[in-house]
């Protein structure tokens, strides 16, 4: 399992989750999703209540969920506390996949370079990189 997927995948689900916290996101994503991606948000919080740089790396993103920095931090923060316990990271793994799959209204792509699909894509030819050119022969 690679912690730093993990990790990405937590904080796509969390970014959302607490921007919309108070204006009713479970409204927006549906309540499945609301529930898995507080399920997630308690789970981070219980393990990084004894770390002060923890909390507040959580607590950073807490009041600004939309910063793209303050996500990183939390991603490299909860990476190492994955690495350092496999119980927590097969924890928040299987928290992750659950809320994915029961987000119906958004499609989450982790990782670079991903592609994001919101539906069906049997018989599509998905073309990925730089550079690209497509066209008839």
């Amino acid at each position: 399992m690679i912690v730093e997927t993990i990790a990405a995948g937590a904080a796509a689900v969390l970014g959302p989750y607490l921007a919309e916290a108070g204006k009713g996101f479970a409204k927006k994503a549906g309540e499945a999703l609301a529930e898995k991606a507080s399920n997630l948000y308690q789970t981070i919080k219980a393990k990084f209540a004894d770390d002060p740089d923890a909390e507040q790396a959580l607590a950073l993103v807490e009041s600004k969920p939309d910063s793209k920095g303050r996500l990183l931090t939390l991603k490299e923060v909860l990476a190492q506390k994955m690495n350092g316990d496999p119980e927590f990271a097969a924890t928040v793994n299987r928290l992750v996949a659950e809320a994915k799959k029961s987000d119906v209204h958004n499609v989450i792509a982790i990782g670079e370079r991903n592609v994001a699909l919101g539906g069906d894509a049997i018989g599509s030819t998905i073309i990925t990189g730089n550079d690209n050119e497509v066209g008839g022969s």
